[in-house]
């Protein structure tokens, strides 16, 4: 049983190698549930050879084995619609669409310096095609990252009001709002602000907004 604790972190350095099929943190992540199967399998074994009349071990380890299975297929399943739900509305920005290269254009051509409301996918590539500010990038390059990180997703889900949404533009010193999949992902009402904000830039997959309240 030990072995079976010992050898994952064992296999840790090999997973740096890329002929070594698993990466270090999935050996972390599951190594666990091997022990944990050897001692469910022993205990359902060890219960079921107690049983003196075979008939009875045999009826009784079917039904065990049979809620067992039922019951793993369903916390299977849960798990897995659930994990599909929550990554849905997210998707990868390593090859990164036309539509948002025709964004990144766009805002290639706004007054520089100018404030760009976007979450934090976007937040962190756009500087390098534009020279705009961007609310928010990747943890390490802001010190209120959480703070940023709440008030944007706040803001995307279009439930402020016109006031509250007037006023973080204002104190965020906002001009532009860029609206994509990732921030759509955080809208929770199919609209944003149409009394605050205009949109200056349209694709099926990008809008950026001019903020036309000033």
């Amino acid at each position: 049983m030990s072995a079976w604790v010992l050898i994952p972190v064992a296999l840790i350095p090999l997973s740096s190698y890329s002929w070594f099929p698993f990466a270090n943190f999935r050996i972390m992540d599951g190594y666990n549930y091997v022990p944990m199967g050897i001692l469910a399998t022993l205990g359902f074994s060890t219960l079921v050879g107690s049983i003196k009349k075979p008939s009875l071990a045999r009826l009784i380890g079917g039904i065990v084995l049979t809620a067992v299975i039922f019951t793993y297929l369903f916390l299977t399943y849960v798990y897995t619609k659930r994990a599909f739900a929550e990554q849905s509305g997210l998707w990868t920005n390593v090859y990164i669409a036309s539509d948002h290269w025709r964004a990144f254009v766009f805002l290639e051509t706004v007054p520089k310096k100018s404030g760009v409301m976007v979450m934090n996918h976007f937040g962190e590539i756009i500087p390098d095609f534009a020279s705009v500010r961007t609310f928010i990038g990747t943890t390490p390059g802001f010190t209120r990252w959480a703070e940023l990180y709440g008030i944007a997703t706040c803001f995307y889900s279009g439930e402020m009001t016109d006031e509250e949404a007037e006023s973080t533009l204002l104190n965020e010193d906002i001009s532009y709002v860029y609206y994509s999949d990732e921030e759509k992902y955080y809208n929770r009402t199919g609209t944003l602000y149409p009394n605050l904000l205009t949109p200056v830039f349209t694709t099926p997959g990008v809008v950026v907004y001019k903020v036309t309240f000033r």
